[in-house]
């Protein structure tokens, strides 16, 4: 699993740990297009045990496929900032 340091910590908003200043919560996914636009599947170094994140390729796939089991919901849109 591809764990990248991608968050942009200035777009995305989040909650953190008071005491570490470690994030617990992201209310609102950016990700800096550069680290993640060439990988299909990942999570993010902030939270390396959260969420894993799929591309639109992976997505599609899993689509066409008719694949079950799994539950996409879109966090980010690099076209939306």
């Amino acid at each position: 699993m591809n764990v990248l340091d991608c968050l942009d910590h200035n777009k995305s908003v989040y909650s953190v740990f008071e005491s570490s200043k470690r994030i617990f919560l992201i209310d609102k996914h950016v990700f800096k297009e550069e680290i993640v636009k060439d990988v299909d599947i990942f999570k993010i170094a902030d939270i390396p045990r959260s969420t894993i994140f799929v591309s639109d390729i992976f997505r599609d796939k899993v689509i066409n496929s008719d694949l079950v089991g799994f539950k996409l919901d879109l966090l980010w849109d690099s076209d939306i900032d």
